[in-house]
């Protein structure tokens, strides 16, 4: 059929109507029937949006894009409707079927489960553990069970069975099989007081004066163990101290150990009554008319037994009555009665096999004369001594016995400038000065070093120490500048800075060369280097000029760190470090 279309307006205005804005919009939207064949028409791309689609539309499958088999849709990360092939716990055929990966969950098949992980709440049929014992229910109250029960105990039933059995059990015998009865509560199942070397109960204290000898591993009291003075004429072992440790005339009457001085120290007639001490000497060493009777020591019997004037130990079967009094001391009663270890905490730590905590062991615990030497770690008592580099750079080794250090660091000194002749030139700068003491050092450890190298016009070279991370400097000075054909004035070359020590000083300035006539009979421009901070001179130069000839002297800048001499480009003095401890 022929092709019409009819175009309705939305609005028809009457005769003698009023036109309004309202009315005026409804021109803007006519309805148009469009009746008959209008050949072939096309939509264009993307032309149909969700919003054309009817909610029954009901769009075939067929009318999607095709995937891969087995592949299942899904949104990806856009929200975008995606072919994707199921993978990880679970796999699917392209007949919809799902089958579990046995790899992934250790589930063999839906009828039996191998290691199966149940979060919240499940129920449970007939449950195959292991490969034979079927367990049916769970089970609430144990107290009474056969051998062919195989419920599963809950945790609550597990407690009250256990607790109920607890309390009934007021016998050892029944509780370890022997016969010893202790009541329930007994004082002997818990920590006892302890006396003695160590006391307390749970928390266990080593007492003052209580660790001896025996008890301290050799080789163990090391110098920071030792206090202030500790290390008294008695600490020392005979001939331990030779000649070349006393200083000339250090020792005096105060330093001399008890029975030091022999019959060969003293001169004849140098001892007379009033130097022996009550009860010092036997009967034996007494010179006739010497000593007088006062000054004997008592030999009665009384004196002989009593325990005050012996010393060290004695062992218990020359004690008559030792077993009695052992028997009779309560505190060794209560513990022979302990029928188990308690678990201590506090300066002794564990049960059975006791451990001294790590530090517990103060100056206070330690009995006067219990550190041997033999309990003297090695070079137990600091070492002394210097180190000195003067070039190169490297890494110093902190000798054996080492923990402090002092370091004193020069950089190197600037170059001179100038070639002589005619172009003179200003003095190299000085080296800078860094100090630094109190450095903590770990024996063995090594620690890198630099010493400054002086340059001939150049700037000097900084000299550095590197300890803990931090590193200190002493900065080399800076080079000079040569005059040129008419430039007198010239920069001279300024002093290297310090930094990171306790003590941080600056190198000199150089001079710059002097400006005299130049068509004078003689000209004369001295250019001196600077010194280095706390360390050496800077170069002089100088240069005589006269009708004929011009003379041009000069000297280096001094180790460590002085500037070189302008004039003839000497050179700066090398850097210096010293180390002490």
């Amino acid at each position: 059929m022929p092709f019409s279309a009819t175009v309705i307006p939305a609005k028809q205005f009457d005769e003698g109507e009023a036109i309004s804005l309202t009315s005026l919009n409804l021109l803007a939207t006519p309805t148009v029937n469009i009746e008959g064949s209008v050949g072939n028409l096309t939509l264009e791309d993307d032309s149909v949006d969700n919003a054309k689609v009817a909610s029954n539309a009901a769009i075939a499958l067929s009318k999607l894009a095709s995937g891969s088999s087995g592949q299942i849709v899904v949104g990806n990360s856009s929200g975008v409707p995606t072919y994707v092939t199921a993978s990880g716990d679970v796999t699917v055929s392209d007949a919809g079927a799902i089958s579990l990966n046995a790899a992934q969950t250790g589930i063999t098949s839906v009828g039996t489960l191998g290691s199966l992980a149940v979060t919240g709440n499940a129920t449970a049929g007939t449950l195959t553990v292991g490969s034979s014992t079927a367990v049916s229910a769970v089970d609430t109250d144990i107290s009474s069970v056969s051998a062919s029960d195989d419920t599963l105990a809950s945790a609550k039933s597990i407690k009250t069975y256990v607790d109920s059995q607890v309390q009934a059990k007021d016998a050892l015998s029944e509780l370890s099989g022997t016969t010893d009865d202790v009541t329930q509560g007994s004082s002997n199942l818990y920590n006892q007081t302890h006396t003695g070397d160590v006391v307390g109960s749970t928390a266990l204290t080593i007492g003052n004066n209580k660790v001896l000898t025996q008890h301290i591993f050799d080789g163990n009291i090391t110098e920071a163990k030792l206090a202030s003075d500790s290390v008294t004429g008695d600490k020392i072992g005979d001939d331990q101290i030779d000649s070349e440790h006393y200083i000339a005339g250090s020792i005096d009457s105060e330093h001399l150990a008890s029975n030091s001085v022999t019959e060969q120290k003293i001169g004849n007639d140098a001892v007379v009554a009033a130097h022996i001490a009550a009860n010092a000497v036997g009967a034996s060493e007494i010179a006739s008319g010497v000593i007088a009777s006062s000054h004997l020591a008592s030999a009665t019997d009384d004196n002989l037994k009593a325990r005050a004037n012996h010393s060290g130990t004695q062992t218990a079967s020359t004690i008559s009555d030792f077993d009695t009094e052992v028997a009779n001391n309560s505190a060794v009663t209560a513990n022979t009665a302990k029928v188990s270890n308690a678990t201590h905490t506090g300066d002794v730590t564990g049960s059975t096999a006791l451990t001294i905590a790590a530090g517990a062991v103060t100056a206070a615990k330690i009995a006067d004369g219990a550190v041997t030497s033999a309990k003297l770690a090695s070079d137990v008592l600091p070492a002394s001594g210097s180190q000195v580099y003067t070039s190169s750079s490297g890494n110093w080794t902190c000798p054996t016995g080492v923990t402090k250090i002092k370091i004193q660091l020069w950089g190197a000194g600037g170059g001179g400038a100038g070639t002589g002749n005619n172009n003179f030139g200003t003095g190299g700068g000085g080296g800078a000065y860094c100090m630094k003491g109190n450095i903590s050092v770990t024996a063995g450890t090594t620690y890198a070093y630099a010493v400054g190298a002086g340059s001939s016009g150049g700037d000097g070279t900084d000299t550095t120490f590197t300890a803990n991370s931090t590193t200190y400097t002493a900065g080399g000075g800076k080079d000079g500048a040569t005059r040129g054909s008419s430039n007198w004035h010239t920069t001279a070359g300024t002093g290297g800075t310090a930094s990171n020590g306790d003590l941080n000083l600056s190198g000199q300035h150089a001079r710059q060369a002097a400006n005299y006539n130049e068509n004078s009979n003689t000209d004369f421009g001295p250019a001196a280097g600077g010194a280095a901070a706390m360390g050496g001179s800077g170069g002089i130069s100088q240069s005589i000029e006269d009708s004929t000839t011009e003379y041009t002297s000069w000297f280096d800048g001094q180790t460590p760190g002085g500037g070189g001499a302008g004039s003839a480009a000497s050179k700066g003095g090398d850097g210096l470090i010293i180390i002490e401890w």
